[in-house]
């Protein structure tokens, strides 16, 4: 998701208030963090124009621990209409690239059977016709027969 001033505006009462010398403002961190889900790199990889990647860091670890982005999530999610896809690392549906359902299950579990738990609970109209954007480890037969029964298209993106 590119946060634009209107997506932040509707969303910065959520955010903590800003206080001291602050070098990185929330718009831009909010920009940083999107990058990083977009481009799936590591904190190392954010580009400078973003600050500096530590304190990106460091803000993303205390907003995750004082539960600011569930915030965002919870105030966001009854606005969301269309499903846009299902991210292998953490198990979640996207839309406009804000999850609708997440599941969050131990490392060693498969993403198939994860994925097709997450598809029934999608409200229906919302993924009514839908594209399902999958990788390889959701596009098995079961997992397609199952996208099919939730009213959803699966497509499996071709490999670079």
């Amino acid at each position: 998701m590119n946060w634009t001033e209107e997506t932040y505006n509707r969303v910065k009462h959520l955010l903590p208030k800003q206080r001291g010398n602050v070098v990185i403002d929330n718009f831009t961190f909010l920009q940083a963090f999107a990058y990083i889900n977009k481009h799936g790199c590591c904190w190392r990889g954010l580009p400078t124009n973003f600050g500096n990647r530590d304190t990106v860091y460091q803000r993303f670890r205390r907003w995750t621990e004082k539960g600011v982005f569930e915030r965002i999530e919870n105030y966001l999610q009854p606005q969301v209409i269309e499903t846009k896809g299902v991210t292998k690392e953490t198990s979640r549906i996207f839309t406009w690239s804000l999850p609708i359902v997440r599941s969050l299950s131990p490392g060693s579990a498969a993403d198939d059977p994860e994925g097709q738990k997450l598809m029934e609970t999608i409200p229906k109209d919302i993924c009514n016709g839908k594209p399902l954007l999958m990788d390889k480890a959701y596009e098995g037969n079961a997992c397609r027969k199952k996208a099919r029964k939730c009213k959803m298209k699966p497509e499996v993106p071709p490999k670079k």
